[in-house]
């Protein structure tokens, strides 16, 4: 006869197969939780790039109500692609790169205060990457025109929703920067084949007062 203590020890236990399951079960939840909350994440951080790129816009826009000027990092007139003569760009602080050319010749600039003479504590980039490629926050103008971008900062891209022109600065670790406008090499046509993941304007977010760039993307983007 069977003890009725017995069978109830042997009722209230759990099989291997029980047990894998509920491990499995956790598991799965365990890595949906986890990239749910990476996607939160990027979700916090392009919106804080966007707001950040947008409060500098307003101090520029108000600086050059009062001034009759842009805050200028340079004298020349800027020129798509031309680094010669004084073109200058500034980055944050925390870029990580050095820009000195063949000529040991200065055209980027880190610095705290990488929007000359604006009235707020500017943001500093924080170690973003996209691949081998730094990004970090850059600034352009000659006084009479501006280029501002969260340059190659955008997580979870491509995109082409927000702030998105295609204009902006050249690879990090190139040893100049000056703007560009729609080149092919940043902009994901480099070998005459177009690759998105190459296409550094829609991991931007930029803005600028140049209206004479030709903007249209090239065939398949």
């Amino acid at each position: 006869m069977t003890d009725t203590n017995d069978s109830i020890k042997r009722q209230a236990g759990f099989t291997i197969v029980e047990l894998l399951i509920v491990v499995i079960v956790i598991a799965i939840l365990a890595s949906i939780s986890a990239v749910a909350y990476a996607s939160i994440q990027s979700r916090a951080k392009n919106a804080s790039l966007q707001a950040n790129i947008k409060n500098i816009q307003q101090k520029i826009e108000q600086y050059r109500v009062i001034n009759s000027t842009y805050p200028a990092t340079q004298s020349q007139v800027m020129t798509s692609g031309s680094w010669a003569g004084g073109s200058v760009a500034y980055t944050d602080a925390n870029c990580p790169d050095t820009f000195v050319d063949y000529l040991g010749e200065t055209h980027t600039i880190k610095t705290g205060e990488w929007v000359p003479g604006i009235d707020m504590v500017l943001p500093q980039s924080n170690g973003e990457r996209r691949g081998s490629w730094w990004g970090c926050y850059m600034y352009q103008s000659d006084g009479a025109d501006y280029v501002l971008s969260a340059w190659n900062m955008v997580s979870n891209g491509p995109q082409t929703d927000t702030l998105y022109r295609r204009i902006g600065f050249r690879e990090m670790g190139n040893f100049f920067h000056v703007y560009y406008c729609n080149h092919g090499n940043i902009g994901g046509n480099r070998d005459g084949t177009y690759d998105v993941n190459e296409d550094f304007y829609k991991f931007s977010y930029t803005v600028s007062s140049l209206r004479n760039c030709n903007e249209m993307p090239p065939a398949g983007a």
